[in-house]
């Protein structure tokens, strides 16, 4: 089986002794790209019955292992807001425990491919986290791709605010780094072209996650 490399992204696990139930603490850490972002087109809200639909496709395609047609994509599907709000489905209809949240396409090259302003985050599920050494099947993966990560958890929430936060309130509050290799994968068979909305609602084309031993003198 062929395995391709990609380039390096960003891992935060949540802060420790806490829940991670919503995309703030990424947010908080890297600003990724709101979920009204301009450059986007924009149209009428997706429905909440299309919503359901889209992420029941996607879950039965991460437990199948069988990747989805673009047919399969609402029209009304064009937002970054509607893509998060799919997200957030496909996590409450999986049950799954999210114990962090990958940020991606943080250069230019892949906001251009997926037409983005900016970063985007996805989730990170428990069942798919595993620590180094490890093997994984390459029948579990669509993509068979490997990403060289830095995985950091954060010592403290940086709750969401107007102000961004400087770098020394960032690495202040991190506890320590690892690294880490992921393994993303995506439900879309032309994930390349799906969209932004598209990829977002897709949970970020999260994978599995391998780590490597904490790093508590990362600076």
């Amino acid at each position: 089986m062929a395995w391709q490399f990609i380039q390096i992204d960003l891992i935060v696990r949540c802060p420790i002794n806490t829940e991670c139930g919503s995309n703030a603490c990424a947010w908080a850490v890297w600003s990724p790209v709101p979920k009204t972002a301009n450059g986007l087109k924009m149209s009428a809200p997706l429905s909440e019955a299309a919503k359901g639909r889209l992420a029941q496709k996607l879950w039965d395609a991460w437990q199948s292992h069988k990747a989805l047609a673009k047919s399969n994509l609402p029209k009304s599907l064009s937002s970054v807001e509607d893509g998060y709000a799919v997200q957030d489905e496909l996590a409450r209809i999986s049950g799954l425990h999210s114990i962090g949240w990958k940020v991606g396409a943080t250069n230019k090259a892949a906001q251009s491919m997926l037409s983005l302003p900016g970063p985007l985050s996805g989730r990170l599920f428990a069942p798919f986290r595993y620590d180094s050494p490890a093997v994984i099947g390459s029948k579990t993966s669509v993509l068979r791709a490997l990403e060289p990560e830095i995985a950091f958890r954060m010592g403290r929430s940086l709750p969401p605010r107007d102000q961004p936060y400087a770098l020394e309130d960032i690495s202040g509050a991190i506890a320590w780094a690892q690294p880490a290799l992921e393994i993303p994968d995506s439900r879309w068979a032309a994930w390349q072209t799906v969209g932004a909305p598209a990829f977002i609602a897709d949970n970020a084309s999260a994978g599995f996650l391998v780590l490597g031993p904490d790093v508590e003198d990362w600076r």
